[in-house]
């Protein structure tokens, strides 16, 4: 690839984090809505996008393009690129503990995530269980153990699998409800333990504990490659950019679209030869190269391109977009239940929309937008106040 001085506008920290923040609000408010359009279209078109099975239940039909999983993997090619991002510059800044990372990934994913999925867990028991309505989507698990083994992300671990295995002991357990999609956040979630384990945890000689949390959070994206999928690699692709972005600097315009053409064309073909599996590794690999040389191509300009009114909208989408992903498939499940037979499908999508946006919106009034001030606290209780300042090279 062909090397340029650094281009002022990425070179420059604080010019870099605002066009960084500008690309990516419109890449994650995107990928959000990918996944509330895909989902709607699975549920109110279901002659395309979905087939029987014997015991009566609908599920995804093979071969098809689905807008939910490529914004899934939008999302974590952008979280690997900014979190580790995130963490290089607190490190550059002095002392960065792994209990304080854990504390901001954990009050970032959890301070929204457990109350909505109390609200789902009434909301189901209204409508599956007081109702006694059922949707061909979903069996829904709703006990007291499945909530507590969702709000403490630890469903669908192949550890607990394994020791329930060994012991016959009941630690399985699978998504609550209607939250069906949320076993993406999951693996999300230990992919940080694993990142922050292996980037911070290894200080001085205290070995032992970063090793264990590196080799246990480490055994759900592994046992996530194992079954197929790429969505861990495509985050380790967003790691692997931002721990070259100043170099990425330095390459050329032609060079990053080379490598956007590259990456896109490996992933079409791949998908061609793959019945449209958006999480085979070589798509997923292939989607997150692209979309991050998109990022050092077009960025430098990005700035320029904005306006207040267009930029205010989508900074709003993207800050809700989290909110937007946990609660929209409940959502769409009570639609479906409660829409007209009679309506057309493409007023149940616009209805459902427009809902899930609202309701979105809603949510990261109430308790997103509060993340930040839980996880000053947690600070507080977890670490110093100060941190010790990096040594001078």
């Amino acid at each position: 690839m062909k090397r340029h001085p650094p281009h002022p506008h990425l070179a420059n920290p604080h010019v870099a984090h605002k066009a960084q923040l500008a690309y990516f609000d419109v890449v994650r408010t995107a990928a959000s809505q990918m996944v509330v359009v895909g989902h709607a279209l699975n549920i109110f078109v279901p002659t395309v996008f979905m087939r029987v099975t014997g015991s009566g239940r609908l599920v995804t039909n093979a071969g098809l393009f689905f807008l939910q999983n490529m914004g899934v993997v939008l999302f974590f090619a952008l979280s690997g690129f900014l979190i580790s991002r995130s963490v290089r510059t607190k490190q550059s800044r002095g002392t960065y503990l792994l209990r304080t990372y854990v504390v901001d990934r954990g009050s970032r994913i959890l301070v929204p995530m457990v109350p909505v999925l109390v609200l789902v867990f009434i909301a189901d028991h209204l409508v599956f269980g007081m109702w006694g309505r059922t949707s061909p989507y979903i069996v829904p698990e709703m006990g007291l153990g499945t909530l507590a083994a969702n709000a403490t992300l630890l469903y669908n671990n192949p550890v607990l699998d394994f020791v329930s295995r060994t012991t016959g002991l009941a630690l399985v357990s699978g998504p609550l409800g209607s939250a069906a999609p949320l076993w993406t956040v999951v693996i999300e979630w230990w992919i940080y333990l694993a990142f922050g384990g292996l980037v911070l945890g290894f200080v001085g000689r205290r070995l032992f504990r970063p090793a264990l949390l590196v080799l246990v959070a480490g055994a759900v994206p592994v046992a996530e490659l194992t079954q197929g999928s790429g969505l861990p690699l495509a985050w380790v692709i967003g790691m692997l950019y931002a721990f070259q972005h100043e170099r990425m600097t330095t390459f050329s315009r032609r060079s990053h679209l080379g490598v956007v053409a590259l990456g896109a064309g490996t992933a079409v073909v791949v998908l061609l030869h793959t019945g449209m599996n958006l999480y085979h590794p070589a798509v997923d690999v292939g989607i997150a190269a692209a979309l991050l040389s998109l990022f050092h191509a077009v960025a430098r300009d990005w700035a320029g391109l904005r306006t207040p009114v267009l930029s205010g909208a989508v900074k709003l989408a993207s800050d809700y977009s989290y909110s937007l992903y946990l609660v929209h498939f409940s959502l769409l499940i009570y639609l479906q239940i409660l829409l007209p037979d009679s309506w057309p499908a493409w007023l149940c999508i616009l209805v459902a929309f427009t809902v899930a946006n609202v309701a979105a919106l809603a949510a990261w009034w109430l308790f997103e937008r509060h993340y930040p001030a839980v996880g000053r606290r947690l600070r507080r209780l977890v670490g110093p106040r100060q941190q010790t300042p990096a040594p001078v090279a």
